[in-house]
């Protein structure tokens, strides 16, 4: 190891240390768990959009009329393409300006997309899968599609949800609330607690550190223990509430670096969140990070709202 290795290393320690000493300082002040940040994904798996509030309704969030994951990118087969399969999605800027989606990429023009035009979409509707279950989309205008093509350096389309188009249900356990959903995973909305982020950095031991976007939740708190959302099976936020179904599965998207769009080398962190993180309640090999919210109502949200555990 030459010597800049090693300053690396010991910086990367050093900070993981602060972390932990900071996650500890704002443990021993806490009050009730409370909102810190709140995060809107119109496109799936694109960099997310904060927001100061989230308007909750049935299929997940959303903010000023744009829905969270009402977009997808499929390829030629209609396949959905993820950071999974093309991590250099993570490099896309997400900006939602009046009413357009406005996107900047490595090499790439700016591209608004305006999101509640009507000519935004063509009359081609295409059928995709998602965690096996059958979803549609409105493939969009070519030039939308074109732009992705090009940083994808593969053939892209771009779909939108409409209303009026199979929506795909909610993964229902326990018998809890049968919700539907958009293009996310299984689950309208997702929750991640500050302070378990904290922990599993402190658990790399300095070899990387991690932050809310490996993980892509719309809510993001804090003034909780490490893990305490495990046990978080109803919870009230400004008069609304949520059921927790379950954990989330974490998959090799939480290892995609969002500053340089590729997958860690030595698959952290997920390798380490394997190592103590598995639940074979819930799954035998993918380890649980954070938790899947059902909405019991429509409402908003904001920063800095506390949550009641209930």
């Amino acid at each position: 190891m030459n010597d800049l290795q090693t300053k690396i290393g010991l910086a990367l320690t050093i900070l993981s240390g602060l972390i932990i000493l900071k996650s500890w300082i704002k443990r021993s002040r806490q009050g009730p768990p409370k909102i810190k940040k709140l995060i809107i994904y119109p496109i799936k798996s694109l960099q997310g959009f904060e927001v100061d509030h989230l308007d909750i309704v049935s299929t997940g969030v959303e903010w000023m009329n744009f829905h969270d994951r009402s977009m997808v990118l499929v390829n030629q087969k209609n396949i959905m393409l993820t950071q999974r399969n093309k991590p250099k999605l993570a490099l896309i800027k997400l900006k939602l300006q009046d009413k357009n989606i406005v996107l900047d990429a490595p090499e790439m023009e700016t591209l608004e997309i305006p999101y509640f035009d009507d000519n935004l979409i063509t009359n081609d509707i295409v059928s995709l899968e998602i965690w096996g279950q059958q979803t549609e989309g409105y493939v969009c205008r070519k030039e939308f599609s074109d732009w992705f093509s090009r940083y994808l350096d593969s053939e892209t389309k771009l779909l939108r949800i409409g209303p009026e188009l199979q929506h795909r249900q909610s993964q229902v356990f326990d018998n809890l609330l049968d919700n539907h959903v958009v293009y996310q995973d299984g689950f309208p909305i997702m929750l991640i607690n500050d302070c378990s982020i904290d922990d599993l950095n402190h658990r790399l031991n300095g070899n990387l550190l991690v932050d809310y976007r490996n993980f892509r939740p719309n809510i993001l708190v804090e003034n909780a223990d490490p893990y305490d959302e495990d046990n978080w099976k109803n919870i009230r936020i400004n008069s609304l509430e949520f059921s927790m179904p379950k954990p989330c599965d974490r998959c090799v998207m939480t290892t995609v670096d969002p500053e340089k769009g590729i997958q860690h080398p030595d698959k952290e962190p997920l390798k380490t969140l394997k190592s103590y993180r598995i639940d074979k309640k819930w799954n035998e090999k993918a380890p649980l990070f954070g938790i899947n919210l059902i909405p019991k109502s429509n409402g908003k949200i904001f920063i800095n709202d506390q949550l009641e555990i209930i």
